[in-house]
């Protein structure tokens, strides 16, 4: 889930068109809905917050457009002391971001400057209108002397399956009592299946193979597809409720892209009528980064931007958070996918994905 507030998109070079879910995200991701009648500017998939940190977090919204379709819509965020009433009626830090069709109007900002271990408000405002008020949390400072932190965990939430009253009730915690922390999803927070896959005796609908419960009725293969799934989850009121009042830390895990996915296919991907899977693969990615890290070397902050079929890492210099620079592009062996910065040593290291000669690839500063 992250773009600073008034800041460029960090990652335009390698990301116009992120698939719905990941870091957050995973979970905080662009969403797109057959219905768009709702009012202008309006955000009908709520409001989400996740991957907190101890002077910050993700926020995350979607603008549901209404009859207009601006080519680029500028939305306001602000983050006020909590308070239960949700009053904000003391901000205390405030930006402007921009969104259009290329992020699905999608909004995510990569907040900073907030005091460890607290808790905040947060809204969204397009003109006049206002989203709901979200409520979130930063982490205790690395030095602080914490007790306790209490989680909510969650994996493999089926929405044809049945209803999501574990994520009520984490939800209802959250309210009444205020001690979930955050949210930690292991993988699959949708499944990618038509309504032919993974039956189940116990569903929202009459059986499992109601149709109206998959969106789109089909196996998921192409970004649009993906985008429409994630709407429809986003769309549940238990997992709005708790995106809303809790921050999130996900994961991925296979249903999120395919069943049981390997480097060279999926148990349920089927060649002969869903063609290549390469192509499958790049078209559910869009042009998604395969990593990121973030370092300082030599009193810069720099982050590290891996693309997978660039097979090379973009460096960019992030000293001065509105105006990244990027420094260079360096060349990696086929895959990058996991990336490391070793900073006492001033090392970089890329781990590729396909084996060769160059499976590691080891960078001084």
């Amino acid at each position: 889930m992250p773009i600073p507030g008034t800041t460029k998109n960090i990652f335009s070079r390698f990301a116009k068109g992120l698939l719905c879910a990941g870091i957050i995200a995973a979970i905080v991701a662009s969403c797109s809905s057959d219905d768009e009648d709702a009012a202008p500017h309006a955000s009908n998939y709520g409001v989400a917050s996740g991957d907190p940190k101890a002077d910050g977090m993700i926020l995350w919204t979607r603008i549901t457009l209404g009859s207009e379709s601006p080519d680029e819509i500028t939305v306001t965020w602000e983050i006020a002391e909590w308070s239960s009433d949700e009053s904000m009626s003391n901000v205390i830090i405030t930006g402007n971001t921009t969104t259009d069709a290329s992020q699905n109007y999608t909004v995510k900002v990569d907040t900073e400057g907030l005091a460890a271990n607290q808790r905040y408000n947060y809204r969204f405002r397009v003109g006049d209108v206002e989203s709901v008020v979200g409520h979130t949390r930063t982490l205790p400072s690395a030095d602080a002397d914490v007790s306790e932190l209490k989680f909510a965990v969650f994996s493999c939430a089926n929405l044809p399956k049945g209803y999501f009253h574990s994520y009520a009730h984490a939800a209802d915690q959250a309210t009444t009592a205020g001690d979930i922390d955050a949210v930690i999803h292991l993988g699959d927070y949708l499944y990618e299946y038509d309504s032919s896959g993974y039956p189940s005796l116990v569903g929202r609908g009459d059986n499992n193979t109601d149709t109206a419960l998959f969106s789109p009725n089909k196996e998921l293969t192409q970004l649009a597809d993906y985008r429409l799934r994630h709407a429809q989850y986003k769309s549940d009121p238990d997992l709005q409720e708790l995106q809303r009042l809790v921050p999130f830390i996900a994961v991925w895990d296979d249903h999120e892209s395919s069943n049981d996915a390997w480097k060279n296919g999926a148990e349920n991907h089927d060649e002969a009528t869903e063609g290549s899977w390469t192509e499958r693969k790049a078209a559910k990615k869009g042009v998604e980064p395969e990593s990121v890290e973030v370092g300082t070397f030599h009193g810069k902050k720099l982050v590290f931007i891996g693309a997978e079929r660039a097979n090379a890492v973009g460096v960019y210099d992030i000293s001065d958070i509105e105006n990244p620079k990027l420094n260079q592009i360096l060349s990696t062996g086929i895959g990058p996918e996991g990336l490391l910065a070793i900073e006492k040593r001033n090392l970089f290291i890329s781990a590729n994905e396909v084996d060769t000669e160059k499976s590691i690839t080891i960078y001084q500063n």
